[in-house]
């Protein structure tokens, strides 16, 4: 990851100021798939899980609530392939 690192969109738990230039590694391993807005992060894992950070205006973060995560938060699940994001949404396409 890396850019603009304000409201938690890098994941990496770092305050808002600090932009990253160059290229930092993800918390976690086996990252399967990432989509990404100018305001939140979807990703996938191997092992089915489902994770999101940002802006959590709108519900947009799948977390039932409308916090901001700075770091990645599981969504509820152990079936997701794929993650997809739109302007203000976060879809999930599920293997079942």
């Amino acid at each position: 990851m890396w850019g603009h690192a304000s409201k938690g969109r890098l994941g990496n738990n770092a305050p808002d100021t600090q932009n990253q230039s160059s290229p930092i590694q993800l918390p976690g391993t086996n990252w399967n798939s990432i989509s990404c807005t100018y305001k939140n992060v979807l990703a996938t894992k191997s092992d089915g899980t489902a994770w999101s950070w940002g802006v959590g205006g709108n519900g947009g973060l799948g977390q039932n609530n409308t916090t901001q995560y700075s770091s990645p938060t599981q969504i509820p699940g152990t079936t997701w392939l794929r993650a997809s994001t739109g302007r203000t949404t976060g879809m999930l396409i599920t293997s079942t």
